[in-house]
């Protein structure tokens, strides 16, 4: 990020903005948080609940539709590389445009290790009422200070 070391009281990554790299540079982008902010500073991360999601994923594709146009997505767990990979299809009249993505949904574990070796200290979980993340959980958030 250009701007100047220590800049930050806080860093905001929401609605599932992070995990799109390796885990090299996931863990890269959790140190360039940790260079921005402030000794104190928080981080937040709301993402995917890898645990919440797994027991939710469906088999079948995920279709959403307004109108004549319509998205579908068929999403797989690579259970390899703990990423999301997703097909995405847009129709809009006579258009259709294909896509593909991937997302890595880290465990609590790896986050706890990678939050450490970017520089953070204590951090907390949550799912995104702020309650306890328990397995069916689909949301957390990952609130680290540094």
């Amino acid at each position: 990020m250009p701007v100047e070391t220590s800049t930050f009281d806080a860093v905001i990554c929401w609605f599932t903005s992070f995990g799109y790299f390796d885990d090299h540079g996931n863990r890269a982008v959790l140190s360039e948080f940790a260079r921005v902010l402030r000794p104190g500073g928080t981080l937040i991360i709301e993402t995917l609940h890898r645990d919440g999601f797994l027991r939710s994923l469906k088999s079948s594709p995920h279709e959403v539709s307004r109108g004549d146009d319509k998205m579908t997505d068929i999403a797989t767990f690579d259970v390899r590389s703990g990423g999301l990979e997703t097909e995405r299809t847009v129709r809009r009249g006579d258009q259709v445009r294909r896509s593909q993505f991937s997302v890595r949904l880290p465990t609590l574990p790896e986050f706890d290790d990678w939050l450490t070796g970017a520089g953070f200290g204590e951090r907390a979980y949550s799912d995104r009422l702020g309650l306890p993340l328990t397995d069916d959980s689909l949301r957390l958030v990952v609130t680290a200070k540094k």
